[in-house]
């Protein structure tokens, strides 16, 4: 298991099971598991969408039926029928659809892979689903994994694993402010 999410109503559990490239459902309040869903491979991270009725499945790669290419993709999950209605996948080279953070107006940002050069999106669910990338210090080798937003969405914390470091990200004018050293070995905010 990796990442976890719970319902709005707090009564299920969603659990990405990255060797079994499923999520799992599970009732919060016995344990037992309703079904599992399956989605792309090796999903990292699960996040319900700001009016609850979707949850987003970073996977680490899929493979895109247009083109036969190996790329990071998005499971997007109807949760009142746990079924994948949509699979999204990233533009050629991103990868590893690490971790997400749900903005205020709905916008789903994802930390990802590129190169080993760390990248972050932006996807716009009421924007037919529109992806905006953006590379995180372009040129420098880093690896972005954990993000988190503050509570008003404009500011995008985000984990440079590679770089022992906290980076800001301002999500009104989608540029990179400061970072702040932390200790080794980091990976999630929140």
């Amino acid at each position: 298991p990796w990442g976890i999410a719970l319902s709005p109503d707090d009564s299920k559990i969603y659990v990405a099971n990255q060797s079994d490239d499923n999520v799992s459902v599970i009732y919060a309040n016995t344990g037992a598991t309703i079904t599992t869903i399956g989605v792309q491979n090796i999903p990292y991270d699960v996040a319900l969408s700001a009016d609850g009725t979707k949850m987003y499945v970073g996977n680490k790669s899929g493979l895109d039926p247009f083109n036969n290419n190996t790329k990071g993709a998005i499971s997007i999950i109807d949760i009142s029928t746990n079924t994948v209605v949509e699979t999204l996948f990233t533009e050629q080279g991103y990868q590893d659809a690490y971790d997400f953070a749900v903005h205020p107006t709905g916008n789903l940002y994802t930390s990802h892979l590129r190169a080993f050069e760390g990248a972050i999106n932006r996807l716009e669910p009421n924007n037919g689903n529109t992806i905006t990338y953006y590379d995180i210090e372009d040129g420098v080798l880093n690896e972005i994994e954990g993000i988190s937003l503050n509570e008003d969405g404009s500011i995008l914390y985000l984990v440079d694993e590679s770089q022992d470091k906290v980076i800001f990200f301002n999500t009104l004018t989608n540029t990179e402010g400061m970072s702040i050293a932390v200790g080794d070995v980091r990976w999630c905010v929140g």
